[in-house]
Order: C-alpha cells, then sequence, then structure tokens
C-alpha cells in the first residue's frame, strides 16, 4: 500500500478571499496553484500585489505535457518542469492551463453549489458536519468554520476524495516529517478513511462532484510527475 493524498472540494456562499487579486473574466478556465492548494478562476489576467514587492503578473503553466504524456515528447516534458520549478521558485503562484478540465464541470458544480446554499436551513442541516465531525466533511453553517481563531462569515460543504484501507497506507504518518505517535495516527482514520456526506438535493451533485474529483486527480497527478522530473527525481 502507498499513501496518498486526499482531494478536497470546500464550497462556499461566501466570496470572502484571503489575498488581494483583480480578475477579469472569461469564458476561459484556468486554475490557480499556490503551495497550499489549487483553486477555480475565471480570468485572462490577473495582477497580485506582493507585501515586499511591486505588482506583477503571474506565469501561466501548461501541463498538457505530463496529462498527454504518450503524444507528448521529452523536450516538450522538460520544458514544462523547468517552467514549474521557476515559478514555484519565483513567485510561488501561477496559472495552470491544458489541465482538460471542461469550463462546463466547473460551472456546473458552481450553478449546484449555489442550489445548495439556498435551500431551507433545516434541509442543509441533514448533512450538518456536526453528525461526524472527525471526518470533515458536511455542510458548515454561518460562523461554524473557523481560521486562526476568528469565525469565517460564510456557510460552506466540505467533500473529500473518498480512500479505503488498501489505497492508503497510515503507518507513513509515524515517519519523519509527520511523526506522530500511535494514538495520532489513530485519531487521523476517520478523517482519511470517511465517508462524504451528499444532499437529497440538488439533483445530481454526487455525480457531478466526483467525476470533478476524477479530473482533479488526474491534474494533481500530472503536477506531482511534473515536480519530481524538476527535482531530478526518477520516474
Amino acid at each position: 500500500m502507498a499513501a496518498t493524498c486526499l482531494l478536497r472540494l470546500h464550497l462556499r456562499s461566501g466570496a470572502g478571499r484571503r489575498a488581494t487579486m483583480a480578475a477579469t473574466p472569461s469564458h476561459r478556465s484556468r486554475l490557480i496553484a499556490t503551495s497550499m492548494g489549487c483553486h477555480q478562476r475565471y480570468s485572462t489576467t490577473v495582477s497580485a500585489t506582493i507585501a515586499t514587492g511591486p505588482s506583477a503578473v503571474l506565469p501561466v503553466l501548461d501541463i498538457s505535457p505530463y496529462m498527454e504524456e504518450a503524444s507528448a515528447g521529452q523536450h516538450a516534458r522538460e520544458q514544462t518542469a523547468r517552467a514549474l520549478d521557476s515559478a514555484c521558485r519565483d513567485p510561488g503562484f501561477f496559472y495552470l492551463v491544458g489541465h482538460g478540465v471542461p469550463n462546463s464541470d466547473i460551472e456546473n458544480l458552481h450553478v449546484l453549489a449555489k442550489r445548495f446554499f439556498a435551500l431551507p436551513q433545516e434541509r442543509k442541516e441533514e448533512i450538518a458536519l456536526s453528525h461526524c465531525p472527525q471526518s470533515g466533511r458536511g455542510y458548515q453553517r454561518l460562523g461554524e468554520n473557523v481560521t486562526q481563531g476568528r469565525k469565517d462569515w460564510h456557510e460552506a460543504i466540505d467533500f473529500y476524495a473518498e480512500r479505503t484501507e488498501k489505497e492508503v497506507d497510515l503507518r507513513v504518518f509515524l515517519e519523519p516529517p509527520a511523526s506522530l505517535a500511535m494514538d495520532g495516527m489513530e485519531q487521523l482514520r476517520p478523517f482519511v478513511l470517511g465517508r462524504n456526506q451528499w444532499p437529497d438535493e440538488p439533483q445530481g451533485f454526487q455525480a457531478v462532484a466526483e467525476t470533478h474529483f476524477r479530473r482533479m486527480a488526474d491534474v494533481g497527478g500530472a503536477l506531482m510527475r511534473a515536480m519530481a522530473d524538476a527535482f531530478g527525481l526518477p520516474g
């Protein structure tokens, strides 16, 4: 068995952001990636103000050579790996294109999320996170999320890619860099192996979300292979 990352789908009703960015909407979807995660954005150009420097345009990285490895040449993958290395070392943020995630998938997910948040409160509470807080999955009411000791004033619903014990070896958390004690590893079990709470409404939510998980897992795998090549690690 091997350790695996969990994909998180965090949908929220508010539009709060933790970084100041200006974006021009368009019909072309890009993924903005940082060291903290991957989020969807719709834009043509984005300017980000860095606290220690002037305004800069984020680099755009084409990941298609790693999404279509059978048809892409070694030279194209090397170029992508070098571009990824540069983007991670310098600005630390980059736009990802060539990922193959249809814009319609993202739009459908947004539509379904809006429909869910528009439901009566008692319907949303049917899949409340409080039913199984150890799993980290479910609906959170206004102010229930807390970030750095402060309440987040938005509703949210969290899903994670579901894994089985055959897919995840929790013993890796006993080793560096995590170096957890055995009881700490056991505390992770209900989260890592938890099951999602899916709403009955809106219809089709689960199918759309799980399709999105599969596609984003492919994108994550491509990024990991590109990063491994950038570090010169064996394939």
